[in-house]
């Protein structure tokens, strides 16, 4: 779920923090839903620099990559985050296995990833959801 406001706290809850400027981005998180994973999304436009502070993430990390944050307040960035937030899911658990347990995939995964979000305004251009932006003035894509 998608949510606009951030919560009065951030402890004992898993969250995935998002560009929301960048309609590629807002596309795969309500896919993401769609396939049954569960976990509250915030475009981290919506939060405050004390959030970010309290969450030990800076709004430059949440520009450049997703960041998820686990119930514990252990963060993943980028792929890692990605894993993160499937791990234990039953429809990409075996890869996600597989993928963590292979550091030739896990590095692949990790540069497929970087690559997709520097090239994320041009790929949401060519797949046409720049229309998901949850902030489509901003310069995301």
């Amino acid at each position: 779920m998608i949510v606009l406001e951030p919560p009065e706290t951030f402890a004992g809850r898993e969250f995935l923090i998002f560009d929301g400027a960048c309609g590629f981005c807002t596309w795969s998180v309500r896919q993401l839903a769609r396939l049954g994973v569960r976990v509250t999304a915030i475009p981290f436009q919506r939060l405050r620099d004390d959030d970010l502070r309290t969450l030990g993430i800076t709004r430059a990390a949440c520009a450049e990559r997703v960041q998820f944050v686990d119930d514990r307040g252990m963060i993943a960035s980028g792929a890692d985050a990605v894993n993160a937030l499937l791990r234990g899911h039953a429809l990409f658990e075996p890869a996600i296995t597989l993928i963590s347990r292979t550091p030739a995939l896990l590095q692949m995964e990790r540069r497929g990833y970087a690559w997709v979000a520097e090239h994320r305004v041009a790929i949401s251009r060519v797949l046409g959801t720049r229309r998901y932006a949850l902030f489509p003035d901003d310069a995301g894509g």
